[in-house]
């Protein structure tokens, strides 16, 4: 679950995965970004030809926990001393975490021995397959335990939300002065209940102020409903959601200024405004605060890849596969870069592209690849 707000034979093909082995490793097996508005769209392949036999991602493995990253508001808000680590704040009912004795509240501190300093880390280290059993070392009341767990598919976790759902409703109904009742709330409420999250999310922060996490979730919101309204033509600052959006990112950020999850998230939020200045700078703080975690250099790329520096987003995705081979959103920008830049870099684009279909489920992202894969490989 993811953290409180990702074999054709023609000749060209083969090349072009050839040559990708010289620009990133070769791979042992992600909300849509979208074009900036100097990018056109990509042409419609008409030609008549043999269907080609496209790439799909495998299964995604879960635990069936949401996690957020340790700081002072929930050592304030749950009572316990750890100064990192993944606090779990909501559990699926039923799901591979909930089996192996994890509760809500639990702060993870390590996977098969490997420490967890905050929730991008904990979702970083867990494994990609199905059916493998993983080490949970979880601190619980003042003391430290060992739980064992075997991940699931993403898609039969997701199928058992209904009953996880409802139980933080009537939660909520009952505890309604407590904040962590409201957020774990609000972080389970599907897009359709956007509204009804920002006013949870409200009598959180009206409980808790310096709630980081809160802030963090209604910026996302915000933004989801931003995204959500037609603005052909318009500039972001005049939607209603803008500055709220804003507002809250940067509360978070100054509320919890070592909080990965912050300046991530606000460089994507700058991203999708077309800020992309700022989204590159915050997407270099997020990869100063863990250079190891992957997604901190996508967003640099994609923050420097708006400015057009083509180079400097082509190493950022770069460095973003050497951390994690199959970040299907760095695959993607790659694919973006090798697409726009001038001369354009037909063979590595097509390889990118394969990429995206091979490790991507988000559908937007598959369309323009597979589009792009039949325009490239004629």
């Amino acid at each position: 679950m993811p953290a409180p707000r990702f074999r054709h034979t023609f000749e060209s093909a083969a090349l072009a995965l050839s040559l990708l082995a010289c620009s990133a490793p070769t791979p042992t097996e992600a909300p849509s970004t979208p074009v900036p508005a100097a990018t056109a769209a990509p042409p419609t392949a008409t030609t008549q030809s043999t269907p080609l036999a496209l790439p799909t991602p495998a299964p995604r493995a879960a635990l069936g926990v949401y996690t957020a990253s340790v700081d002072a508001a929930w050592r304030h808000l749950l009572g316990f001393g750890q100064e990192a680590g993944a606090v779990v704040v909501a559990m699926v009912v039923g799901s591979p975490a909930a089996r192996a004795g994890i509760l809500e509240g639990d702060v993870v501190l390590a996977l098969d021995d490997q420490p967890v300093r905050n929730a991008p880390e904990l979702q970083r280290r867990l494994p990609r397959s199905v059916g493998q059993m993983v080490r949970l070392s979880v601190s619980r009341g003042g003391g430290r335990l060992t739980l064992t767990a075997t991940t699931a598919s993403s898609e039969a976790v997701d199928a058992q939300s209904a009953e996880t759902l409802e139980a933080a409703r009537a939660e909520a109904q009952a505890s309604p002065q407590d904040p962590f009742a409201l957020y774990r709330l609000a972080i389970l409420l599907p897009p359709r209940e956007t509204r009804a999250a920002i006013e949870h999310l409200d009598g959180a922060i009206g409980l808790a102020p310096d709630f980081a996490a809160a802030h963090l979730e209604r910026a996302g919101r915000w933004t989801d409903l931003y995204l959500a309204e037609p603005r052909p033509g318009q500039q972001p600052a005049t939607s209603p959601y803008f500055f709220p959006a804003l507002d809250d990112y940067t509360r978070a950020a100054e509320l919890a200024p070592d909080l990965w999850d912050a300046f991530h998230d606000r460089s994507n939020f700058y991203y999708l405004t077309r800020q992309y200045a700022s989204a590159a700078s915050d997407g270099q703080r997020a990869t100063e605060l863990d250079p190891e975690e992957p997604r901190g250099w996508v967003r640099l790329g994609w923050g420097t890849y708006g400015l057009r520096q083509f180079g400097v987003a082509e190493e950022a995705f770069l460095r973003a596969l050497r951390l994690d081979p199959e970040q299907e959103e760095a695959h993607f920008g790659l694919a973006r870069v090798y697409r726009d830049r001038t001369p354009r870099d037909d063979a590595r684009g097509l390889a990118a592209y394969l990429n995206v279909l091979r490790y991507s489920w988000d559908e937007a992202r598959r369309s323009e690849a597979a589009n792009w894969v039949e325009i490239l490989s004629r």
